[in-house]
């Protein structure tokens, strides 16, 4: 039998017992492998078969905060560390005021290690912080991107859809993050998988977001959902948010503002109805005059465009483009219009999104029914 040297044994020794399934390791967030981004959960994940929202607990908040901690030898408390999360955001947004002095430093480290080297010591911190961010300003601001979709705790619970048939829609979480049911005008329907459907013994409720990939809105959301019970099934426009982050009144922070987005919906005659394609959404606000103005203009690959004009709170008024024909659902522009729009932002002055929904309806059983979503 041919010999091996003893070091290439011992070599091989090791290298078998370093085969084995890898612990998650010093520093990691709980439940993590090795090479996984501490965002990469399945409940994130999972979620975004629903709604691309920004959707994160105080667990999942915790572990990405765990995971930036890692290097710091400061005194570490988990129970702290959500709120850690929303100082860091406050901090590396420029706000400097009413700091908790326990939450600081990690605070600082998580933002950034050379921000916590020059300033945690400083005997003005506010000025120390506010010369690293005009030094940074680009780091900071991909700093509060990250913080804010990854490690801000938001409740799911917290947002509030509703939808042209005058229903509201909700949805729930387990503790784990992971979206487990929608509850219609307080009818519950358990998600079923990590799918965008929900059911109980009643019927089956589908979810359809329309913000695509291209359209990522962090604190709101529309789109279609569809219910399908005995009775048959019906597609219904809804748009809503977070409540927490809802600026109603957005007159008051902005002059003139210009979103642009995606558009869902539906037309109908009767009961015969074809789902609009390919839908563009530019959406104005004005108030550089006496009276707001908010004007919305959609576009359709398949239908007619559609502009909305409404004036402070007055009865918004529509007119139809005249580039397309269609017999079975072409409008006449004279039926009754009624638009509901939402302002949502990180902040209560700073509106980035707005969703909203239109919808149409003629005497003569001609209507429309739209969804939109614009950033």
């Amino acid at each position: 039998m041919k010999s091996f040297p003893l070091f290439l044994v011992a070599m091989a020794l090791v290298g078998c017992a370093d085969l084995g399934t890898p612990s998650a390791g010093i520093g990691r967030p709980d439940g993590l492998r090795p090479g996984e981004k501490p965002f990469e959960n399945s409940a994130k994940s999972g979620n975004k078969y629903v709604t691309n929202m920004i959707i994160t607990n105080d667990a999942q908040a915790t572990d990405v905060v765990a995971y930036l901690l890692r290097g710091y030898n400061g005194e570490k408390n988990r129970d702290n560390y959500p709120d850690i999360a929303k100082l860091a955001i406050q901090i590396a947004s420029g706000d400097t005021s009413g700091i908790d002095s326990e939450l600081l430093n990690p605070a600082l480290y998580i933002i950034d290690s050379g921000l916590y080297s020059s300033c945690s010591g400083a005997a003005d911190i506010s000025n120390c912080i506010t010369t690293w961010r005009a030094d940074n300003t680009d780091l900071a601001n991909r700093r509060v991107a990250y913080l804010r979709e990854w490690a801000d705790s938001i409740k799911i619970s917290d947002a509030v859809f509703e939808s042209v048939a005058d229903t509201q829609l909700k949805f729930t979480v387990n503790s784990s993050g992971d979206i487990d049911s929608i509850i219609i005008d307080d009818v519950e329907y358990e998600r079923d998988g990590t799918t965008n459907k929900f059911s109980n013994q009643n019927g089956t409720v589908t979810y359809i977001s329309g913000a695509k990939d291209d359209l990522k809105l962090s604190y709101s959301d529309f789109g279609m959902y569809q219910i399908k019970s005995g009775n048959g099934t019906n597609k219904i426009a809804f748009a809503g948010g977070y409540t927490t982050h809802e600026i109603p009144d957005i007159a008051s922070v902005v002059t003139y503002k210009t979103f642009t987005g995606d558009a869902v919906g539906n037309v109908y005659n009767g009961t015969d109805s074809m789902a609009l394609e390919n839908g563009t959404a530019t959406l104005t606000f004005d108030n550089r005059e006496s009276d707001v103005k908010t004007t919305l203009t959609a576009n359709f690959a398949n239908w007619y465009g559609f502009t909305v004009n409404q004036i402070g709170n007055g009865a918004p008024s529509i007119t139809f483009t005249d580039d397309k024909i269609d017999t079975k659902f072409n409008p006449s522009g004279t039926g009754d219009v009624a638009m509901n729009v939402k302002y949502y932002g990180p902040t209560a002055t700073n509106p980035t999104e707005a969703v909203g929904t239109v919808q149409y309806t003629e005497s003569d059983g001609i209507g429309m029914d739209v969804a939109f979503g614009v950033k």
